[in-house]
């Protein structure tokens, strides 16, 4: 997960739509994941970097969504709230140092409350 992070989260080659589609492509394994795997008693490390991850990008690339017209729909297709407060809890195995810059960043936006 922190090579995707730091490859795409930072990046400034990495176009607006290339990072919607990896946006996209992380959100739909994590909802795929959290479908299969939620109730199962296993350490889900997968989707704890996966989400790391996720959170990751939204926190360096947040004036990406919100400075496009369609936000509210890219929001809606990539659904933090389902991720965020599934069973699994991903927040509780975030990094600390992201985890307070997605929660800044969803309080300012009101966004994933």
């Amino acid at each position: 997960s922190s090579g995707i992070n730091a490859e795409y989260g930072r990046a400034v080659c990495v176009s607006r739509s290339d990072y919607k589609r990896i946006t996209l492509v992380i959100s739909s394994w994590c909802h795929g994941y959290i479908d299969r795997n939620e109730n199962i008693k296993c350490s889900h490390a997968p989707f704890f970097a996966a989400s790391q991850a996720l959170f990751y990008l939204f926190s360096y690339r947040h004036k990406d969504i919100f400075s496009s017209a369609d936000w509210k729909g890219f929001l809606a297709q990539v659904d933090l709230h389902r991720i965020v407060f599934c069973k699994l809890n991903p927040l509780r195995h975030c990094n600390p140092h992201i985890l307070r810059m997605f929660n800044k960043l969803t309080s300012m936006y009101e966004i994933v409350t």
